[in-house]
C-alpha cells in the first residue's frame, strides 16, 4: 500500500513529523465518505522530455487540518508515465478525515530528481504556515507553487497542472485549471474489517 508524507504546521512548530499510511478510517462520524478516488487521469504534457524516459508524477493535496493549520499531503502516482494516455488507477487521493473543510486543492508535479516527499511536505508546510484559517475554504494552489524551493524549478519537480476546490461530494470528470490535465474523481467508501 502506498504511503504519503503527512505534515501540518502545528507539527512543524512542535518538530513532530509523521508518515502515515493510507490505512485510515474510511467513514466519517456522520456517514459521509472519507475518501476521494481517482477513477481516471490524463495529461496532455507530463513535463518530461522524451529523452529522459517516463514521467514521475506526484500530487500535493493542500487544505486545512482539523485544527485549522495548513496541511500538505504528497501522493505518489508511479503508474502515470506517459502523456496523452488515460490511466484508470482507482487510487485514493484525498482522505477527508484529515481536513477541516469540504474542499482541497490538488497540485500535480513531475519529479525530475529523487524527491524526498517528507522533506517536500515539511518545506511546503513551513512556507505555508503564515496562511490563516479564515473560517472557510481558501485556495492554496498559488501558495503551494510559491512555497516550492527555488532549486526545484531548475531540473527538478515541474508543475504539471492543478485542480482547485475538489470537494468530498465530487463525482465528476473535468479539466484542471491549466487545461493540461483531465481528472475524474468520485467519493469512495471503504468499511472497516
Amino acid at each position: 500500500m502506498p504511503t504519503a508524507a503527512i505534515i501540518s504546521s502545528r507539527d512543524v512548530s512542535r518538530s513532530k513529523i509523521a508518515v502515515e499510511s493510507f490505512r485510515n478510517r474510511s467513514w466519517s462520524s456522520n456517514g459521509t465518505p472519507s475518501n476521494s478516488q481517482i477513477t481516471s487521469i490524463r495529461f496532455k504534457d507530463v513535463e518530461e522530455p522524451w529523452f529522459k524516459g517516463a514521467a514521475e508524477i506526484f500530487a500535493v493535496v493542500g487544505g486545512f487540518d482539523l485544527n485549522g493549520d495548513v496541511r500538505a499531503d504528497t501522493v505518489d502516482m508511479p503508474y502515470l508515465d506517459d502523456e496523452n494516455h488515460t490511466y484508470y488507477p482507482n487510487q485514493l487521493i484525498i482522505h477527508w478525515n484529515r481536513y477541516k473543510y469540504n474542499a482541497v486543492d490538488i497540485v500535480f508535479m513531475e519529479d525530475d530528481g529523487d524527491t524526498n516527499y517528507l522533506q517536500l511536505a515539511q518545506a511546503l508546510v513551513a512556507a505555508l504556515a503564515y496562511i490563516a484559517d479564515l473560517g472557510a475554504y481558501t485556495p492554496l494552489v498559488d501558495a503551494i507553487l510559491q512555497a516550492m524551493p527555488s532549486s526545484w524549478w531548475t531540473d527538478d519537480p515541474d508543475f504539471v497542472d492543478a485542480c482547485y476546490a475538489v470537494t468530498r461530494e465530487a463525482n465528476w470528470t473535468r479539466d484542471c485549471a491549466g487545461g493540461n490535465g483531465t481528472l475524474s474523481v468520485r467519493p469512495f467508501w471503504v468499511s472497516e474489517l
